[in-house]
Order: C-alpha cells, then sequence, then structure tokens
C-alpha cells in the first residue's frame, strides 16, 4: 500500500477538518488515468476514517454506508 501511495501520479494538496466530525482530503493528479484512488482510500481505512464521498476525476460519487 506504502509503495502504490509513494508512486501514485497525484500530489496531496490539503488535508482539513470541515466539522468536528469530518475532514477532506484533496490531492491533484497529474495526469488522467492517474492509478485511482485505491491507494488514498486504503490509507484513510487503516486510520478508521470511513469514506463518505470522493470525486476522483470523473465526478462526484457518494458511498453507501
Amino acid at each position: 500500500m506504502f509503495d502504490a501511495f509513494q508512486n501514485g501520479e497525484y500530489q496531496l494538496i490539503a488535508c482539513s477538518m470541515v466539522s468536528a466530525d469530518r475532514a477532506k482530503l484533496e490531492f491533484e493528479p497529474f495526469s488522467y488515468p492517474y492509478g485511482g484512488t485505491g491507494a488514498i482510500q486504503a490509507l484513510v481505512a487503516s486510520f478508521d476514517f470511513v469514506i463518505l464521498a470522493e470525486d476522483d476525476g470523473t465526478g462526484y460519487t457518494k458511498f453507501n454506508l
């Protein structure tokens, strides 16, 4: 997972709290396709956070919890 995260074709822009129990992680892909958000999702999940939605460059997608 760490190798995939390090070698991803994107740059992390910011990670910020948007409310007491929600955060936003922003990244900028260098090109498309850039390999997807799988490594980012795995990193976020490894800290027991739940991903509510994503915009991976193809549009905004809400996840069913």
